[in-house]
């Protein structure tokens, strides 16, 4: 009777273990399969965050009101970027404005060199070369007119040398002037 009983819990105990064995083996399957699709549902998840943030900055900017402030501003700004004449005339005008904003500033430009314009297919870029020397204040007064320009002009590069000028207090500079203009 006692070897029945014994035999009963035996039997018991390896049903217990065998269950608890494949509780485990299911718990750590789960573990090492569900983990990297957890994974995945979470970069989904930020991916999707991003994405209606992008969405949402986008919609701010095609918004109405944005529409009719890029409108307004290309109203302004719209003529002083169109083609108005030749190549030729383009550039001269460019450097006319440059020498204009340079007297303004009460700078003397040593040197003035146009470049050939680069064309593209919907605009064309002019670029001319300035070096002057001048003291720091009409220096910064000239390169921000000339930033503030409403021909839209641009400095591409600029070199600024403050050993390399005749006297003290004076900078010298190498400026690269540009603007587009659609055709």
């Amino acid at each position: 009777m006692m070897r029945a009983q014994l035999s009963v819990l035996l039997q018991d105990r390896a049903a217990l273990i065998h269950a608890g064995l494949v509780l485990a083996a299911v718990v750590v399957a789960a573990v090492i399969a569900l983990g990297p699709v957890r994974g995945i549902f979470r970069n989904t998840d930020e991916a999707i965050v991003v994405q209606e943030q992008k969405m949402a900055r986008n919609a701010r900017i095609l918004s109405s009101k944005s529409k009719d402030v890029v409108v307004r501003d290309y109203r302004q700004y719209g003529d002083s970027l169109r083609k108005k004449g030749s190549t030729s005339e383009e550039s001269s005008a460019m450097v006319a404005e440059v020498e204009m904003l340079a007297t303004q500033a009460k700078i003397a430009l040593s040197a003035t060199k146009p470049r050939d314009p680069h064309p593209d297919r919907d605009y064309e870029q002019y670029a001319v070369e300035l070096e002057f020397e001048a003291p720091m204040a009409q220096a910064v007064t000239f390169l921000y007119a000339v930033e503030n320009s409403p021909q839209m002009l641009r400095i591409d590069r600029m070199v600024l040398d403050a050993k390399g000028a005749k006297s003290a207090g004076m900078l010298k500079a190498s400026v690269t002037v540009s603007r587009v203009v659609t055709l």
